[in-house]
């Protein structure tokens, strides 16, 4: 039971950090986009099917941490007692893998896994999805309609677009920063309980 724990922790950590590094990149990409977007490159058209591919890369990677998530899972039918520290343990770790399969969700257009309260708390996170798209989608209008003169107003529409999305991913990347510190101390501390 102890072993099953201490190996719960440790997979809560790589799945929080593997979903933390996909953010920070998908912000990073968001970024880029909006630097050239500003600056007015020349070669535009590259800029946004670079997005767009890492985009797509970004999206496979968080449904392959999405699979693994959801392969990793401790078995629920543990005996545990709910009032006992290994019960309240097992909770903590179903409601985290919750949280992570809601966001990568999010990220990888993937249908969450029924978690009602998780879903409900994160809704503003899963219409990323649909904001994800629809940027996509005045990025192909935007890159479709660059030879034309008037384009200005497709770029301002499709950089606050790139502002918000930015935003919201700077947003979640500080909270999973500090869901990964906190998974930290609750290891450190459990180990600890483990030995003495």
């Amino acid at each position: 039971m102890e072993e099953s724990l201490i190996n719960g922790s440790l997979r809560s950590l790589e799945i929080c950090g593997a979903t933390r590094e996909i953010f920070a990149q998908l912000k990073d990409c968001v970024k880029s986009l909006e630097s050239s977007l500003r600056r007015k490159s020349s070669d535009l058209t590259s800029e946004i099917e670079t997005f767009v591919s890492s985009t797509k890369r970004l999206r496979k990677l968080a449904c392959k941490t999405l699979k693994s998530s959801k392969k990793s899972k401790s078995p629920a039918a543990d005996l545990e007692p709910k009032d006992s520290i290994f019960g309240l343990l097992r909770e903590v770790e179903s409601a985290s893998f919750g949280v992570f399969e809601s966001l990568l969700s999010s990220v990888s257009g993937a249908e969450s896994s029924g978690w009602s309260v998780v879903s409900k708390y994160l809704k503003s996170k899963q219409d990323k999805e649909s904001e994800m798209g629809k940027l996509q989608s005045e990025l192909m209008a935007l890159k479709s309609s660059l030879r034309a003169v008037n384009s200005v107003e497709e770029v301002q529409k499709v950089l606050k677009g790139l502002k918000g999305m930015e935003w919201s991913l700077q947003e979640s990347e500080e909270e999973l920063e500090c869901v990964y510190r906190k998974l930290v101390k609750t290891r450190v501390s459990f180990l600890n309980i483990l030995n003495h």
